[in-house]
């Protein structure tokens, strides 16, 4: 229109008309491009309040009971749970044993351990240092390696003794 303007050929009513055309339309795209950019704040809002309610756990594991519903208020300082989670890999297993019997293995030993029919090779992961005084026995922690969860958790485990104790290499 400015070229036309030039030769006679456009009123400047028409010129005046297009002006403000393309600053409304200016306006118009760089308020979409606002709207966009305000949008996209939102979504990164909702997505961190998401964030925010997901649950993680710091071990691999099976749910085995659920304490709360959806929907149900979670949060203060009850310390209600929500869901209970056990790890089957690694398998914890603790004894209560005679002194002699406890004071004669070392932590970091791998001794054999009986579970379902099988036996399984379990790491010494804790000796008690105290004799408990009304048992009159000291509690021993095992660990076994289950990554094929060919044992079944709760099963009973089963220690004969005298023990044939293998110290383990990162013992």
């Amino acid at each position: 229109l400015d070229g036309l303007k030039k030769s006679g050929s456009a009123r400047p009513q028409e010129l005046e008309t297009a002006r403000t055309n393309l600053i409304m339309a200016r306006a118009q795209v760089q308020a979409e491009k606002e709207a966009r950019l305000l949008r996209a704040a939102e979504e990164q809002v909702i997505l961190a309040q998401l964030e925010e309610k997901r649950l993680y756990s710091p071990f691999a594991g099976v749910v085995v009971r659920i304490d709360k519903q959806e929907g149900e208020l979670v949060g203060g300082l009850t310390g209600e749970s929500i869901l209970t989670l056990v790890q089957l890999d690694p398998l914890l297993a603790e004894f209560n044993l005679p002194p002699a019997e406890a004071m004669s293995l070392k932590v970091g030993s791998i001794i054999p351990l009986r579970l379902a029919q099988q036996t399984a090779a379990a790491r010494i992961s804790y000796i008690s240092p105290l004799i408990n005084a009304e048992s009159g026995t000291m509690i021993v922690r095992l660990v076994v390696a289950n990554p094929d969860l060919q044992f079944v958790s709760g099963t009973r485990a089963i220690l004969s003794f005298p023990l044939t104790q293998e110290t383990s290499p990162h013992g």
